[in-house]
């Protein structure tokens, strides 16, 4: 063993002498500053205190002599029935009523909040002015309005009404045919959008290509058909409330019953139920009522005043009866009912608010979420 190595090695030192210097005078700044900031605020609270202290010792007579009273006690439900609630009176919009020229009844509302204006056209149109064998015609001649006019292709309409940024739309139900319209109320808009509006409404084409179309996707309509339980329960419910009165056949029509329609049907559905004295229109828009006069008489100025169609027979009711409907699914479909009142029976709206509230708002429901909860 070597004597010349020594017996312990060197360590080389973790900080050099400047680093350790610097240290130093970062640590003895930081401490002097912690100690400047703590006697200033020991100052402050020193001379709050003291303020409060000659307050007291000036004005003794200002220390409040009442007891602290405790926080309330929280409310419970028979405390809250007993609140009054402040409910605000409800606010019903004016609605001007009159009849137009050609015997369209007219309803109008100003709103002058947004300038636009949403124009509806009611037609008695529905499924229940077709007859049984040519089932389905009320929902293609409503379909095809906007397919074509003699003036314009369905590319020229669409196009038409997107470059206004108008919104045309349409549908059709069992007891009524809607057609509407969506604009601005600027005159550079709203003037070309209800000319188009009107020649679509009053002078459709019903081309033949649209025609052939749409009986196509009918015909795949009631194929999908057939695989929905809640459709096929829903038909069969219809079928057996109503039997023979117009309600109870499909709008969407049957295989053989859309085989029969041709274009001449559509024409001669149009001009029979698409008149003024079976329209009803409906105004609401940040417009005066002698704009919507205007409006009025414009739509349907170039309709055929025609007679409105005789009132449909009211349902009788039928003896109670059990369906059943064999579908291959775990999932069971129960629909029940008996024909009510009418719409135009004064119960009508405050029943249709309650049945929203307590089964038909969808999950909104009270029954509904009761059930699912």
């Amino acid at each position: 063993m070597s004597l010349n190595r020594p017996l312990f090695s060197e360590q080389k030192p973790r900080f050099s002498r400047s680093s350790l210097n610097t240290i130093i005078i970062v640590t003895a700044i930081m401490i002097i500053l912690l100690s400047q900031s703590n006697r200033f605020i020991g100052e402050e609270s020193s001379n709050h205190s003291s303020t409060d202290v000659n307050e007291r010792t000036i004005a003794p007579d200002t220390i409040p002599t009442t007891p602290t009273t405790t926080p309330d006690a929280p409310q419970t439900l028979e405390t809250l029935a007993e609140v009054p609630l402040a409910v605000p009176p409800a606010k019903t919009a004016p609605i001007d009523h009159w009849i137009s020229s050609k015997g369209a009844k007219v309803y109008f509302s100003a709103a002058p909040e947004i300038p636009m204006i949403d124009i509806r056209i009611l037609f008695s149109a529905g499924a229940s002015r077709e007859t049984p064998e040519y089932a389905g015609l009320a929902k293609l001649t409503n379909g095809i309005l906007s397919e074509g006019s003699k003036h314009h292709t369905v590319d020229e309409i669409a196009a038409h009404f997107e470059s206004l940024g108008a919104h045309f739309s349409s549908s059709a139900y069992r007891d009524m045919a809607l057609t509407s319209l969506r604009s601005l109320t600027d005159p550079n808009y709203l003037t070309p959008a209800l000319e188009m509006f009107t020649e679509v409404i009053n002078e459709p084409a019903f081309p033949k290509e649209a025609l052939q179309r749409n009986l196509e996707l009918m015909r795949l309509s009631l194929k999908h058909e057939k695989q929905s339980p809640g459709r096929l329960s829903n038909k069969a419910f219809m079928n057996g409330l109503y039997t023979s009165h117009p309600y109870g056949h499909s709008p969407g029509g049957t295989q053989e019953s859309l085989n029969r329609i041709k274009q001449k049907d559509l024409m001669q559905f149009h001009k029979a139920h698409y008149v003024a004295k079976n329209a009803t229109v409906a105004i609401v828009g940040a417009i005066t009522k002698e704009q919507a006069e205007a409006i009025a008489e414009t739509i349907t100025e170039k309709m055929a005043a025609g007679t409105p169609p005789a009132k449909l027979p009211a349902a009788s009711l039928q003896p109670a009866q059990q369906t059943h409907v064999h579908f291959p699914s775990q999932q069971t479909h129960v629909i029940m009912g008996l024909p009510s009142i009418t719409r135009d029976n004064p119960l009508h709206p405050y029943l249709y608010i309650a049945n929203e509230n307590f089964g038909g708002g969808g999950f909104n429901a009270l029954l509904l979420t009761e059930v699912r909860e």
